[in-house]
C-alpha cells in the first residue's frame, strides 16, 4: 500500500522526481512508474494495481499529460474506482488542444489492447468534467500568472494529502480486498471476518455519516454487507458446535471474563495428579521387577515388599491428587456456568457466586472469582474483602494480591496498591503486567523514576506487551517528552494494531505538539476500532476547532453528547466553539448544561458570565462571576469588571481590575483600553 500514486507525462519527469523526493522526506510513500515505455499488458496490470493500492491519486496536470493516452487511462481508472484525486497543476491546461492530439492518436498494439475499444476522446472529456469539480493545487504559477515557490505549494499539497489520511488508506485497502473478492467469483474465503469486519463496518458508518470524500463505492458497500451476512450465518452454525464442547468453552470464558486464577489452579492440580501418576507408574514397574526378583531370590523379599508398599502409597497419592484436580475442575465449571447464566444480571451473578462459596467455603479461588465480579461492578470494598479471604486461605495466591492491588489502585490508595503488586511480583517474578501496573501506581504518586524502572522491567520480560508501551508513553507525555511518547505509542500500535487507547493517546500527543491533522488521523483510527467512544469524538472536535473547521468540531461534539449525554467536557467544548462564533445563546445553553452536571466548575461560570455580559444580561453575568470568584477563579475579577464596564459602573469595574492586578501582579494588555476609558468615564461622572 502507498499513500499516493503519481500520474505524469514523461515530458514532466523532472518535476515528478522533485515531487517524489519531497514527499519521501515527509514520510509520504509514493508509487511512480519510472519506465520509459509500456512494454506489455502486464505492465498495465501493475499500473492499475498501483492506483488501487494508493490512498490518493496525484494527477500532474500539464498539456503533455492531458494529451497522453496513458495518463488519460490512469485518471479514468482512478475515477471509475472512486479514488481520491488531487489535480496538481504544473502548467496552464489547454483542454481543446489535448483533445485534438488524442483524436489523432494512432496507438500501438499494446495501447490498443489496453484501450480495449473504448473511446479515448470520450474518456478524456469525462475526465476533464470530473476533475473540473475538484480543488486544484497550483505549482509554478497561480491562475493569475504569479510565480509560486515550490515549498509553498508543496505545503498545501502535503496538508491536503494528510487530511483524512486514515480514511483514504482504509478506502484503498478495502477496495483492493473487495476487488480481489469480486475477481475470485466472490468466494467466501475472500470476505472480511472478525475484527477486520468490525473495523470496516465502523469505517463505512463513519464515512457515510460524515459524507467523507472519496465516498465508499458500491463495491465497498456490497463487500462489507455480504461479509457481515456471511459472518452472522457462520456464527449461527457454530453455536450448536460450540455447545457440544461446553466445558472447553466455559473454561475459556472463565479465563477471559474473571481472570486466570481458576484455570491456573485447575491446571496445577491436574499437573500434580499427572506427576503423581507418573511416579506411581514408575513405582509399579519397580515393584513388578522386585516381585520377579523375590520369586527367584528369597533374600530380596524385604526389598520387594518395601517397593510394593511404596507403589501402593504413590498410587494413593495419585488418586488423591486426581480427585482434587477433578474437584477443582468441577469448581471451575460451576463458576463458569454461573457467569454464563447470569452475566447480564450483576446482582443475580453475585447471589449465584455466593451460593457456590457456601458450597466450597475453603476454596480461595471461589472468593477470588466473586471478588472479580464485585470489582467489575465497581464495588471495590466488597471485592477487597473477598480477595483478603482468598489470601487468608492461600497466602501464596498471587492472582489475589494482583486483583486486590487493582482494586486499591481504582480507589486511589496507591501505597497499598504498590504493596500488593510487589507481593504479586515476589510470587510471580516474570509477570510483566504486575510490573506495568505497579509502574502506573508509582506514576500516580509522582514517582516517575520508579515508574519508568517498572515499565522498562516489564518490557524486558515481555517486549511485545503493547499496554506497557502506552503506560510508558503516558509517563513521557506527563513530563513533556512528546517525541518519546510518540515513539512508545507507535510501538504499542505495532504490537497491537487494535489497541484503541494507543491511537487516542498518540492523537493527544500530536494535538499537544500542534500537529492537528495527524491527531485527527489517529482519532479517526480510534473511532474505527471503537465507534462508541465519546471521548474520541470530543478530542477530534478540539483538533478540528484548532484547524478552524468549526462545523466539523460541532458535529463531533454533537456525536459525543449523543453517545454520552452526561459528558460534561463535550458540552463545555461545544459551548466554547459557539462562543468563538459569537453564538452566545447556544453557548449559554451548553455552559448551563455543564453546570447542571458539575456545579463546581469555576471556569464555566466565568465563561457563561462573559456570554451573559455580551448579550447584555448584566445581572446574570455578575452572578456567574461572583460564583466563579467564590470558587477561587481569579480571572473572574477581569470578567466581572468588564460586566460592570458594559453596565457603565466604571468605578466598580476599576475596583475589580485593581483586585485582579493586586492578586496576580499583572494586567492583560487587551484590557488596558477598557481601564483607561473607565478612568476617564469615572472622572467625568465625578
Amino acid at each position: 500500500m502507498s499513500d499516493v500514486f503519481i500520474s505524469y507525462s514523461r515530458h514532466n519527469i523532472q518535476f515528478a522526481e522533485q515531487l517524489f523526493n519531497a514527499l519521501k522526506t515527509r514520510h509520504i510513500s509514493a508509487w511512480v512508474d519510472w519506465q520509459d515505455i509500456p512494454r506489455s499488458a502486464g505492465w498495465w496490470d501493475e499500473i492499475t494495481r498501483g492506483i488501487d493500492n494508493a490512498s490518493t491519486f496525484l494527477f500532474l496536470m500539464s498539456n503533455a499529460s492531458l494529451a497522453s493516452p496513458v495518463c488519460t487511462l490512469e485518471l479514468n481508472h482512478a475515477i471509475e474506482n472512486g479514488k481520491r484525486i488531487l489535480p496538481v497543476v504544473i502548467e496552464s491546461p489547454q483542454f481543446d488542444m489535448a483533445i485534438d492530439k488524442l483524436r489523432d492518436l494512432e496507438p500501438d498494439d499494446v495501447l490498443t489492447t489496453i484501450i480495449n475499444q473504448r473511446d479515448i476522446v470520450g474518456l478524456s472529456r469525462h475526465n476533464h468534467a470530473t476533475i473540473g469539480h475538484i480543488n486544484w493545487i497550483f505549482f509554478n504559477k497561480n491562475p493569475q500568472g504569479v510565480e509560486l515557490p515550490f515549498e509553498r505549494s508543496f505545503d498545501e499539497l502535503l496538508a491536503t494529502i494528510q487530511t483524512d489520511l486514515e480514511h483514504n488508506r482504509r478506502h484503498a485497502r478495502l477496495l483492493v480486498l473487495a476487488r480481489e473478492w469480486d475477481s475470485n467469483q466472490r468466494d467466501d474465503d475472500f470476505l472480511l471476518i472478525g475484527d477486520e469486519l468490525i473495523i470496516a463496518e465502523n469505517w463505512l458508518r463513519d464515512a457515510q455519516a460524515r459524507q467523507k470524500e472519496p465516498i465508499p463505492t458500491d463495491l465497498h458497500i456490497e463487500f462489507i454487507d455480504i461479509s457481515r451476512q456471511t459472518e452472522d450465518a457462520r456464527d449461527k452454525r457454530l453455536r450448536a458446535i460450540r455447545r457440544t464442547g461446553l466445558i472447553a468453552t466455559i473454561i475459556a470464558l472463565v479465563a477471559s471474563m474473571v481472570a486466570v486464577g481458576g484455570i491456573i489452579i485447575a491446571n496445577r492440580a491436574s499437573a500434580t495428579a499427572n506427576e503423581a501418576q507418573r511416579l506411581a507408574d514408575i513405582s509399579q514397574i519397580r515393584a513388578d521387577q522386585a516381585q520377579l526378583q523375590a520369586d527367584s531370590a528369597n533374600h530380596q523379599v524385604a526389598t520387594a515388599t518395601v517397593v510394593i508398599a511404596t507403589s501402593v502409597a504413590m498410587q494413593q497419592i495419585a488418586q488423591s491428587e486426581r480427585d482434587q484436580a477433578q474437584r477443582r475442575s468441577e469448581i471451575v465449571s460451576a463458576f463458569a456456568a454461573a457467569i454464563l447464566n447470569t452475566q447480564s444480571n450483576p446482582q443475580q451473578l453475585i447471589a449465584h457466586l455466593t451460593r457456590l462459596i457456601n458450597q466450597y467455603p475453603q476454596e480461595a479461588m471461589a472468593y477470588h472469582v466473586r471478588g472479580l465480579a464485585y470489582y467489575h461492578q465497581a464495588a471495590y470494598p466488597q471485592a477487597i474483602a473477598d480477595y483478603e479471604q482468598a489470601i487468608r486461605i492461600d497466602p501464596r495466591f498471587n492472582e489475589a494480591y494482583f486483583s486486590r492491588a487493582n482494586a486499591y489502585f481504582d480507589l486511589g490508595n496507591y501505597i497499598q496498591a504498590i504493596a500488593d503488586y510487589t507481593q504479586s511480583i515476589v510470587l510471580s517474578p516474570s509477570d510483566a503486567v504486575a510490573y506495568s501496573n505497579r509502574g502506573n501506581a508509582y506514576m500516580q504518586m509522582g514517582d516517575m523514576a520508579n515508574a519508568q524502572a517498572d515499565y522498562e522491567r516489564a518490557i524486558a520480560i515481555n517486549p511485545t506487551y503493547a499496554p506497557v508501551y502506552v503506560n510508558r508513553g503516558n509517563l513521557y507525555f506527563n513530563i513533556g517528552e512528546f517525541d518519546l511518547a510518540l515513539n512508545d505509542y507507535t510501538s504499542a500500535i505495532g504490537y497491537d494494531p487494535l489497541l484503541v487507547v494507543a491511537y487516542i493517546n498518540r492523537g493527544n500527543t500530536f494535538y499537544a505538539k500542534g500537529i492537528y491533522a495527524e491527531a485527527i488521523a489517529d482519532y479517526d483510527e480510534a473511532i474505527l476500532l471503537d465507534a462508541d467512544n465519546a471521548l474520541v469524538y470530543s478530542n477530534r472536535g478540539l483538533a478540528y476547532r484548532q484547524l478552524g473547521d468549526t462545523a466539523q468540531a460541532i458535529a463531533n461534539y454533537n456525536y459525543a453528547i449523543q453517545l454520552n449525554p452526561q459528558f460534561t467536557d463535550a458540552y463545555i467544548n461545544r459551548a466554547f466553539t459557539y462562543f468563538t462564533l459569537r453564538d452566545y445563546p447556544r453557548a449559554i445553553i451548553d455552559y448551563s448544561r455543564a453546570l447542571e452536571l458539575d456545579p463546581d466548575l469555576s471556569d464555566v461560570y466565568y465563561n457563561r458570565g462573559l456570554a451573559y455580559a455580551f448579550t447584555n444580561q448584566i445581572n446574570l453575568a455578575l452572578s456567574d462571576f461572583d460564583q466563579s470568584i467564590a470558587r477561587g477563579y481569579t480571572q473572574a475579577y477581569l470578567g466581572r469588571g468588564l460586566a460592570y464596564y458594559i453596565h457603565a459602573d466604571y468605578q466598580a469595574a476599576l475596583d475589580d481590575w485593581a483586585q485582579y492586578e493586586a492578586v496576580t501582579g499583572m494586567f492583560p494588555s487587551n484590557f488596558e483600553s477598557f481601564r483607561t476609558d473607565a478612568h476617564i468615564q469615572a472622572q467625568v461622572g465625578d
